[in-house]
């Protein structure tokens, strides 16, 4: 039987190896391995971590890949701009995304 979570898919999806999403979120490849196959819980805290290092919201790991996709070249490079952050740089992009979309500026002419 398949694990309750969709993991592996959004991984594949991403290219990424076990190696490489284990290197993101600073554990093994053997652990990416045992929480894909359900050997091992797939905790909220792993669940965080994981979405983190994937770019993806934790809902698509448990309730599958979001249907929404990037639209065009720009939110593609976006994305995997994003992706090539050290994860305090991530916070950063974050939070700056936050007060943008909070407090939108009028663009300039």
């Amino acid at each position: 039987m398949a694990p309750p979570h969709y993991l592996k898919e959004i991984r594949k999806q991403r290219n990424m190896t076990q190696s490489d999403l284990a290197e993101l979120v600073g554990t093994t490849q053997e652990t990416i391995q045992r929480l894909e196959s359900g050997r091992r819980r797939l905790t909220y805290d792993w669940i965080c971590k994981l979405a983190d290092g994937l770019g993806v919201h934790p809902s698509e790991i448990t309730e599958g890949p979001s249907k929404t996709q990037p639209h065009g070249d720009r939110e593609i490079a976006i994305l995997n701009t994003y992706r090539t952050l050290s994860e305090p740089d991530q916070r950063k992009f974050r939070t700056l995304l936050s007060l943008i979309s909070k407090n939108p500026q009028p663009e300039e002419e």
